[in-house]
């Protein structure tokens, strides 16, 4: 049954809502992000949360993820991670013949996401379709507790909006996410999913900000757990999962300088169907790396057009 890929490798702050905002053309941004999941129970086809007998389990991960943004231009932007995953497994049940689940932390590179994003209104309110691809980085194993990921290739596709809540709320914003995934079939079974969160946040000094969000998953298609090992996709259980869940969580940014930030987060999964219950917590910074500014021949020249408002930055 499913692993730490449930929290998908949510960094908590620096995660979807910084999908919102492209920064200005020739910006690069870095994150480097560290994320400790615990799960302590399983749930089955109709939600119940179960944790006796096989259902048992202690599963935790550490994964690692490095992030790289470059901003084609003022509107695209173009991005890359790849997460490094170990995990744990402690239980009475590991899945027969699997060396993941032998009770010692297995690691290795998971899946590298490609994604495109560009911005078609900005200001006031910012909306920004995307779209993305992942792909595992190496065949890695795909079954059994402490398994690494799902193994399969993605395409994702959705658009995010955001925007300031001044004058009603000064300092806080709200922003939204919205997306398709599909996946690749095995066996002729395919399953799709649909996610989407909100976000709230505010920024209690000009170098704090906190938010909190709300995440939901659902999955099209797929096989409910458990599946008995007579049935042929036993060994794809893990990857075909019609796994549902609803997370909730809060993270606090902290900028040390204009282009150094600090991220603490926390996610837990409030419900789940064909997964986990379980918890994570994530540390991470990011560094932007500015380009130079061009000579200036005039005033007339750099300055903004009359009325001109600067787009939502930082939040999202």
């Amino acid at each position: 049954m499913k692993r730490a890929a449930t929290f998908a490798i949510l960094l908590v702050v620096a995660g979807t809502a910084a999908a919102q905002v492209v920064a200005p053309a020739g910006t690069i941004d870095v994150t480097l992000a560290v994320q400790q999941v615990h799960i302590s129970a399983h749930t089955d086809a109709t939600g119940r949360i179960r944790d006796d007998g096989p259902w048992n389990i202690d599963l935790r991960s550490v994964a690692t993820t490095l992030a790289v943004e470059y901003s084609v231009t003022d509107r695209l932007g173009l991005g890359l991670s790849v997460p490094y995953v170990q995990s744990r497994y402690h239980g009475a049940n590991p899945h027969p013949g699997v060396v993941v689940d032998d009770g010692t932390m297995h690691g290795s590179l998971q899946d590298l996401q490609l994604d495109a994003r560009y911005a078609l209104a900005r200001g006031e309110l910012i909306v920004t379709p995307f779209a993305g691809f992942r792909t595992p980085v190496r065949d890695y194993p795909t079954m059994g507790h402490a398994a690494p990921g799902r193994g399969l290739r993605e395409m994702e596709m959705g658009v995010s909006a955001g925007r300031h809540l001044h004058p009603l709320i000064p300092g806080a914003v709200v922003g939204a996410n919205v997306s398709y995934t599909y996946s690749e079939a095995i066996e002729d079974v395919r399953v799709n999913r649909t996610n989407a969160d909100i976000q709230f946040g505010y920024g209690l000094t000009p170098r704090l900000f906190v938010r909190g969000f709300a995440a939901w998953q659902r999955s099209h298609g797929g096989v409910d757990l458990p599946v008995p090992p007579s049935h042929p996709l036993f060994h794809h259980h893990d990857q075909l999962a019609r796994v549902n869940h609803t997370r909730a969580g809060a993270g606090v940014s902290f900028s040390l300088t204009d282009d150094v930030s600090l991220h603490v987060g926390y996610a837990e999964v409030l419900r789940s169907v064909n997964s986990h219950i379980g918890r994570s917590v994530s540390v991470g910074t990011s560094w932007r790396l500015t380009p130079r500014p061009r000579p200036q021949r005039s005033a007339a020249v750099t300055s903004a057009p009359a009325g001109h408002q600067a787009p939502i930055g930082g939040a999202f």
